[in-house]
């Protein structure tokens, strides 16, 4: 159960950080 939670856990937070990432290199661009 830890596994399980630790699992979907680190999915969101990869996201975000590759959101911020994209939003950043759009604003750079623009």
């Amino acid at each position: 159960m830890s596994l399980d939670y630790q699992r979907p856990r680190r999915i969101p937070l990869t996201v975000g950080r590759a959101t911020r990432v994209a939003r950043l290199r759009l604003s750079g661009v623009v």
